[in-house]
């Protein structure tokens, strides 16, 4: 149930950014991010990816206690 949730969420509008907050953004590696569409698309997708298997993880844990 949450699985289709989580998966509503994501296509119900396109984001432009990344996952994270660019106004938040330290370092090179993250303002490099934030300043580039198809690496903050990449980013969202790595987090799309992240939170899936962060998922399944829990759900297996679950089922093993």
């Amino acid at each position: 149930m949450l699985v289709v949730c989580v998966a509503g969420l994501a296509s119900a509008a396109p984001a432009q950014g990344p996952a994270f907050d660019c106004a938040k953004a330290k370092g090179e590696v993250e303002r490099l991010i934030c300043s580039d569409a198809s690496l903050a698309a990449l980013d969202r997708t790595l987090d799309q990816v992240y939170q899936a298997a962060l998922l399944k993880a829990v759900v297996v844990i679950r089922a093993d206690a």
